[in-house]
C-alpha cells in the first residue's frame, strides 16, 4: 500500500525541481505531515529539520519519500499547480518548458499522450526569442492554456 505522503512528496519534488516552490514550503509540508501521521518515517522527520540552505538534502529526502509514488499522477498534479504559478509569473514559462521536456523524456518509457505537448515548447521559446519563429507572448499563453487541461474539474 502506498504511504499517504508519497504522492505529495513526488509532486513537491517535481515543483521544487522546476523552481516553483521554495525550501521553506517543503519544510512546512513536512511539518504538517508529521502532525498528521501517527508514525512518520525517518526521512520525513529529517526533512522537517533540514536547514533551507541544504538544497541537496531536501531533494534527497523528497525523493526518498516519493519513491513509491506513481509518476504520472504526481506529474499531473504538479502541472495543475504549475499552471497557477505561470498565471501569476508568465515569464517563468521559458525557463520551465525545457525542464518539463527533460523530466518527461528522462523516463525512458512510453510517454503518455497527454504529456507530449512538452515537445512543442522545448525549443519554441528559444526560436521565438531569437526571432526565427513565433513570438514569446503567444507561446506563453499557449503553454499556460495547455497546462489548464491538468486542472481538476470541480
Amino acid at each position: 500500500m502506498l504511504p499517504p505522503y508519497a504522492q505529495d512528496a513526488k509532486r513537491l519534488s517535481l515543483l521544487f525541481d522546476f523552481g516553483v516552490i521554495a525550501e521553506r514550503e517543503v519544510i512546512e509540508w513536512a511539518d504538517s505531515q508529521i502532525v498528521a501521521l501517527a508514525s512518520p518515517p525517518d526521512a520525513l522527520m529529517q526533512l522537517a529539520v533540514t536547514p533551507p540552505n541544504k538544497t541537496e538534502d531536501i531533494i534527497t529526502h523528497l525523493h526518498t519519500l516519493g519513491v513509491e509514488a506513481e509518476f504520472c499522477s504526481a506529474f499531473t498534479a504538479a502541472l495543475a499547480q504549475l499552471h497557477d504559478h505561470l498565471v501569476s509569473h508568465p515569464a517563468d514559462a521559458e525557463r520551465i518548458a525545457p525542464d518539463l521536456f527533460n523530466t518527461i523524456y528522462a523516463l525512458q518509457t512510453d510517454i503518455p499522450d497527454e504529456f507530449r505537448f512538452v515537445n512543442r515548447y522545448d525549443d519554441a521559446f528559444d526560436l521565438a526569442k531569437s526571432g526565427v519563429c513565433g513570438d514569446t507572448e503567444t507561446l506563453r499563453k499557449e503553454f499556460i492554456d495547455e497546462l489548464q487541461k491538468f486542472k481538476p474539474v470541480v
